[in-house]
């Protein structure tokens, strides 16, 4: 499976300063017209831009940009979520910690393969790929951990040797 990011964009208003950029994404979003978004450009001392920059940019960095709130705004929903389940749990139920952490990462993972071009439609020809993925980053983490714990173990060993 091969994970190819999106591009970088490289028009002319992607090559304006982030204000700048987050002002016209903020006009477009309140639906002000091509025309008055042009002028208060020129205004603010950026010439030369066209309806056509306007309406790529549309299709691409706004884009971009609404996809970017819908991934913060669902990463804070998430959160919290996840965090009353914490807060659920009984004494005796920390066992599910496990479970929900491996939902969380599934979920996480899918939105992650969402944002790559193109993979969409190879996970819809063979959706055992996702497993795949999922299973692979799940093992990485594991990896991970049991090396953490190991350096932990480590340097109380360490400690206790220097006492």
């Amino acid at each position: 499976m091969n994970l190819i990011p999106k591009r970088k964009l490289t028009g002319k208003i992607s090559a304006l300063p982030l204000d700048v950029r987050e002002w016209i994404n903020h006009a477009l979003d309140n639906g002000l017209s091509y025309p008055k978004i042009i002028s208060e450009l020129a205004a603010k001392g950026h010439h030369g831009f066209n309806k056509n920059n306007l309406a790529r940019w549309r299709r691409s960095g706004y884009e971009q940009w609404l996809k970017a709130i819908d991934r913060k705004d669902a990463v804070r929903i998430r959160s919290e979520t996840a965090i009353k389940a914490v807060k659920s749990l009984k004494p005796g139920e920390k066992h599910k910690l496990n479970d929900m952490n491996k939902m969380l990462v599934a979920q996480q993972l899918g939105e992650t393969l969402d944002d790559f071009h193109g993979l969409g439609d190879t996970l819809n020809k063979r959706p055992e790929n996702f497993f795949r993925v999922a299973r692979l980053v799940n093992q990485d983490a594991e990896q991970h951990w049991k090396q953490k714990r190991l350096e932990i173990a480590l340097l109380k060993l360490q400690h206790q040797l220097d006492i």
